[in-house]
């Protein structure tokens, strides 16, 4: 029985509807919190996705205070920022070379896990681009899958003067081409401590924690992860002036004996309690 025409244009109607249904909920939606005022005292309650990228959408943000009420999946941005026809780019990181996050961010001890970048083109990427002056802390943030050129972290690519990060952790994949690491690409003048990474890096210099330490002071933290690439470091890269106190990286799963900063030690010895304590590390 043939079909009527009005049949066909229904299903092809369909079609359009789903095809745009299934763009927007790939679409980057900017979506304000419904709580807070992004003060110290009141700061904006940051809940979903759509929350997070308000954030990263515009530069007006980047001053104010956030704290994280859930944890965010972040798996959508692998399908963001593709609309020059190319193959997506992904996440926007959170500052940039003409404006820096300046405020603050505590993720409260909730996880951003699955974000996706892939300019390898583009310096300064990670959740945030580059920073100054701000707190990061109490952030897992998982499984990233980040690339990008120089200045290259899975936490932040670069964090200028007076940079806080507290007890954050950071898994996944990282590469570049330098000043590339699981925590921070190139960090100057910027305080660290109580965190690690067990993200793997691959880049032509770059290191397990840290790429570039210029007068970073970092503490009781650790990198676990591979570092694959010409000139690398199992923690840090390359450190001028600085501290890492009661540091360490495991030298088996980086496949790096050396550092310029942090104790190496052997993967048995990274899963002994007393390594930490012995640091006089408070768990």
């Amino acid at each position: 029985m043939k079909k009527p025409f009005y049949f066909y244009v229904s299903l092809w109607l369909s079609a359009i509807f789903f095809t745009l249904g299934l763009s927007n909920t790939l679409a980057q939606t900017a979506v304000a919190p419904t709580s807070g005022d992004g003060s110290s005292d009141h700061p904006y309650e940051i809940a979903n996705l759509n929350n997070l990228y308000w954030i990263a959408a515009s530069s007006a943000n980047w001053s104010l205070y956030y704290i994280q009420t859930a944890d965010i999946d972040a798996s959508l941005t692998s399908a963001w920022d593709d609309g020059d026809g190319g193959d997506p780019e992904g996440w926007t990181p959170i500052g940039n070379t003409v404006t820096a996050f300046t405020g603050s961010y505590d993720g409260n001890g909730h996880t951003i896990s699955g974000l996706y970048i892939s300019r390898t083109g583009t310096d300064n990427q990670g959740l945030f681009g580059i920073t100054q002056g701000c707190t990061i802390k109490n952030l897992g943030v998982t499984g990233v899958q980040i690339t990008g050129k120089q200045n290259v972290g899975g936490l932040v690519g670069y964090t200028e003067i007076s940079t806080k990060i507290y007890q954050c952790y950071m898994t996944g994949s990282i590469s570049g081409t330098a000043n590339v690491a699981g925590c921070v690409g190139l960090s100057e003048y910027t305080t660290i401590g109580n965190s690690y990474s067990t993200c793997s890096v691959v880049c032509s210099g770059g290191g397990g924690f840290i790429g570039f330490s210029y007068y970073a002071t970092i503490t009781n933290s650790y990198s676990t992860g591979s570092v694959s690439g010409s000139s690398g470091g199992g923690f840090i890269q390359y450190g001028y002036g600085g501290t890492a106190s009661n540091c360490f990286w495991d030298k088996e799963s980086s496949g790096y004996t050396t550092s310029s900063g942090g104790t190496a030690k052997t993967t048995s010895e990274m899963k002994t309690l007393n390594t930490f304590t012995d640091a006089t590390w408070d768990f």
